[in-house]
């Protein structure tokens, strides 16, 4: 398991009453144990990515607490924690959750169920703007092309900021 805590818990920044971070913990299809090169029908499935369980880290306190839970469940689930680095704040969430919800009123539609509502919400609200964060992750195969990685990532950014 590779473990990043100590290098995402030195980004992290509360600034203001009700910042958040937003972290999932994802099963993902690839990662699902096989038996002689065959995935175990136990655990393999139609799904692509499955949310396990989610937190919304409100200070680093918070995020130390619940470190040792997370890794627990990482290892013992075969499972991923993903952290969304660009903050968000609770009310930001609240807001696309209840403009959602207006939405369906409006339209007619089906309603989805409230937890599905509240990740969903977690994933847009974000409240970078510009200054998004985002970590590379470059797998062993790849590290001989870093510098090259690099540079189309500095030229993406350069196109972007236009």
């Amino acid at each position: 398991m590779v473990d990043n805590f100590k290098i995402i818990r030195s980004m992290l920044k509360f600034e203001s009453p009700g910042d958040c971070y937003y972290v999932q913990l994802l099963r993902r299809q690839s990662d699902d144990p096989k038996i002689g090169g065959v995935p175990d029908p136990a655990y393999h499935g139609n799904m692509h990515s499955r949310s396990i369980k989610d937190y919304f880290i409100s200070s680093l306190a918070h995020f130390d607490d619940v470190e040792k839970e997370i890794k627990t469940i990482c290892e013992v689930f075969n499972v991923r924690a993903y952290i969304r680095l660009n903050k968000r704040t609770f009310k930001d969430i609240s807001m696309v959750i209840f403009k959602h919800i207006t939405e369906e009123i409006c339209s007619g539609e089906t309603y989805a169920p409230p937890l599905h509502l509240v990740a969903r919400a977690a994933g847009r609200a974000n409240g970078a703007g510009k200054s998004k964060t985002w970590i590379v992750d470059v797998d062993a195969e790849f590290v001989p092309y870093k510098q090259a990685i690099r540079e189309m990532i500095r030229r993406f950014k350069l196109l972007t900021q236009r």
